[in-house]
């Protein structure tokens, strides 16, 4: 077994920025993955599942150092430990309410880790004869997409079939060479947020030094007609498969119109919105392979369909013209750059790459998951933490033909009164587009 495997250039900001969310919110950089299980998942079986399994990859077990080019690399150790994963469990009485029982699940996310080389962690949270489970994960290990991963072959395991430990660990190549190549990309990343710079402020929602930072969620389950009936929409005013550009139009309109004194120095926004680059999705589990489209736009001015069209055309010129491999193939320069350092550029002079908002629709990947020891699976969604700047972020995914929408915001910089009534004018424009 190869011990040892790069890190690639997202892999190493999520590093920074997981270094960053330390200092600055008292956590990693954490998300979550929830199933509802429509029955009692039994608490000590998937606790010996969940460790049998977690202990079957070396990766889990290993941390971040120098490679002797400088490059940094995931050190796996020769041997392994018994796994101490750990699995919480929660109890709720039949008549608390969904808004409670998201509230907990936002509170499993900002636990922060108990001891060093922990980078997973489970809860069940017994709601009547519902059990939500929840799948609390470190960004630096697993993206979205190899967090589903992950989670649907646990699920397997525990469902009787035999344990799946395949996954593309030590694929990853240093990259030193060609320079050339890295950093034109880097000129065409920095070309692009000029352009932006102009009529969008990267970020401009000032976090508030009073407050502890603490992060907030709104979870909005939709039907299957309610899912259809938004794609329709999305699709006639964005155009075929442009839901990510219709959604970023929604969401910033809705904080327009909800936070004006927000966003009264805010000359635009612009939305970083995630691209997925796996080559091999079904191997490709552990790390990241996220890179970015920018969409932005000023303030004011036309009504979100037009900027549903604006931003149609933005997102599929950066996919054509290969800005999100330019993002990934840049980021590698800043390789080289101590890690807790690099947390404090992100959080400074760097800031200028982050957005207004995070917006990602992670797609479908849930609705492999059926069923959790012979119980059926009524939906599962992301919720995925955000640091305190920009502190906010719009999440998005589908589970057996239903959408679930995730509004997610720090303390920081949206107050509970303001995350409640941006979460009302987004669902009025997602529900009652007319009363707009």
């Amino acid at each position: 077994m190869n011990r040892f495997r790069y890190l690639n250039g997202i892999d190493w900001v999520v590093t920074g920025l997981d270094h960053s969310l330390r200092q600055t919110a008292g956590t990693g950089n954490w998300a979550q993955l929830v199933v509802e299980v429509d029955g009692t998942v039994d608490f000590e079986r998937f606790c010996a599942a969940a460790r049998r399994f977690c202990g079957l990859f070396p990766v889990l077990q290993g941390r971040a150092v120098r490679g002797w080019q400088l490059v940094p690399v995931w050190k796996m150790p020769r041997r392994l430990k018994p796994s101490a994963v750990p699995v919480n469990k929660h109890f709720f009485p039949q008549s608390a309410a969904f808004e409670t029982i998201v509230e907990c699940l936002g509170q499993c996310i900002a636990v922060p880790p108990g001891t060093p080389g922990r980078y997973l962690g489970f809860n069940l949270l017994y709601h009547g004869k519902k059990t939500w489970l929840a799948f609390r994960f470190d960004h630096r290990l697993l993206d979205a997409r190899g967090a589903e991963l992950f989670l649907h072959r646990l699920i397997q395991s525990l469902n009787g079939a035999g344990p799946d430990p395949d996954a593309d660990v030590a694929g990853q190549k240093a990259c030193l060479t060609p320079w050339a190549p890295k950093f034109k990309s880097g000129r065409q990343v920095v070309r692009m947020l000029h352009r932006t710079r102009h009529e969008a402020a990267p970020f401009d929602l000032s976090p508030r030094s009073g407050p502890e930072a603490r992060l907030r969620f709104t979870i909005l389950p939709l039907t299957p007609q309610q899912s259809a009936g938004l794609l329709d929409r999305a699709y006639a005013e964005a155009g075929y498969l442009m839901l990510t550009p219709w959604l970023a139009s929604l969401i910033t309109a809705a904080l327009e119109q909800a936070n004006p004194q927000c966003i009264q120095n805010l000359n635009g926004f612009m939305v970083p919105c995630s691209a997925d680059l796996r080559t091999d999705p079904q191997r490709q589990m552990f790390f990241n392979y996220a890179a970015f489209v920018c969409l932005s736009r000023p303030a004011g001015e036309p009504p979100p369909e037009g900027w549903a069209l604006r931003f149609s055309r933005q997102f599929a010129d950066q996919l054509k013209s290969g800005l999100p491999r330019d993002f990934e193939n840049a980021w590698k320069l800043s390789r080289i750059i101590p890690a807790a350092l690099y947390g404090r550029l992100l959080r400074g002079p760097l800031g200028v790459f982050g957005g207004t908002l995070s917006l990602a629709n992670v797609g479908d990947g849930l609705s492999a998951i059926r069923s959790v020891d012979g119980l059926a699976v009524g939906n599962a969604f992301h919720m995925p933490a955000v640091p305190p700047a920009p502190g906010m972020g719009f999440f998005v995914n589908s589970c057996n033909g239903c959408l679930n929408l995730c509004l997610v915001s720090s303390s920081r910089v949206l107050s509970g009164e303001e995350h409640a009534r941006l979460t009302d004018h987004l669902k009025a424009r997602l529900f009652n587009p007319a009363r707009e």
